[in-house]
């Protein structure tokens, strides 16, 4: 088990041309992500993803799995494996008939020592775009973060439980915290 360190912002959109010209120019093709929340619990949280990227024309995907349980604000304990497709099918017979699929595209964007990830969503969340960083270390949750300058943060949202993924993908959760 690894601690998972992250905050996070809201992004309006639409993005900007500067910020879809810095997209394209990070070189990095971005990756579809479709996860699944599953029942559990003592307080975890399971879910499954479907990961897809499509290199000129070639699809590359893999199935991942994943545990997490809140520590605190931004700190989650997370095991994650990855699975086969048969495990992955296997998995999905566990959904959570009260949490949608979560459907996004993820896009990396490098500043400085810091890799960001802005997943823009789809679907049910559409019109929905959340940049993440992963820390190193606990330290770095009070620390003043440089952000890509291109993007319109509209507010961090770190302590905001209303836009972690799994509350997101709760039915009926489209435009409740927005």
């Amino acid at each position: 088990m690894k601690l998972e360190i992250e905050r996070r912002w809201l992004i309006k959109l639409p993005l900007s041309e500067e910020a879809l010209d810095a997209l394209d120019e990070e070189g990095e093709v971005p990756t579809r992500i479709t996860q699944t929340y599953l029942t559990s619990a003592d307080g975890e949280v399971k879910r499954v993803r479907f990961v897809e990227t499509d290199i000129w024309g070639v699809k590359f995907s893999h199935f991942i799995q994943t545990v997490k349980k809140v520590v605190e604000v931004g700190v989650n304990e997370e095991t994650e494996q990855s699975l086969d497709e048969d495990a992955y099918k296997e998995a999905l017979a566990s959904a959570d008939p009260e949490r949608q699929t979560i459907d996004k595209t993820r896009y990396h964007l490098h500043l400085g020592k810091d890799l960001f990830v802005l997943d823009m969503f789809h679907g049910a969340q559409e019109g929905l775009a959340i940049l993440e960083l992963e820390l190193a270390t606990v330290d770095r949750l009070k620390e003043e973060i440089e952000l890509p300058s291109y993007l319109d943060v509209e507010r961090e949202i770190t302590s905001e439980p209303g836009y972690s993924n799994y509350s997101l993908a709760k039915k009926q959760a489209k435009n409740e915290v927005r």
